[in-house]
């Protein structure tokens, strides 16, 4: 059977006045978004980009906290956040364009 949708899922701290290092377990939160590609074609470019850019909005979506804080360092975990739950659905999908995209708009942004 074909795959059709993909669950992009992170676990966040919900913080809103708490600094990071007073979270506890308590303060995790997972998020989960299904993002459904039964109408794409992956074999071509204009398909595979039309998932990622799906995936890279769901992604964005699941990583941000109600009340974030506007420290820094909060700011790199959920760039890190985001980045980490792009990879992991990119590789759920396990379409060879989509990864060979993936990776050349990765090795773009990080240089």
């Amino acid at each position: 059977m074909k795959k059709s949708a993909i669950v992009i899922s992170a676990a966040t701290v919900a913080l809103s006045l708490l600094a990071p290092q007073f979270a506890t377990a308590n303060d995790i939160v997972t998020k989960s978004i299904t993002v459904s590609y039964a109408d794409l074609n992956l074999s071509h470019p204009a398909g595979a980009n039309a998932l990622y850019q799906r995936i890279r909005g769901a992604a964005r979506r699941v990583c941000t906290v109600a009340g974030e804080s506007p420290y820094e360092v909060q700011d790199l975990d959920k760039q890190k956040c985001i980045r980490d739950a792009i990879d992991q659905a990119v590789m759920k999908v396990n379409s060879p364009l989509l990864v060979a995209m993936y990776k050349a708009k990765n090795s773009r942004t990080s240089s």
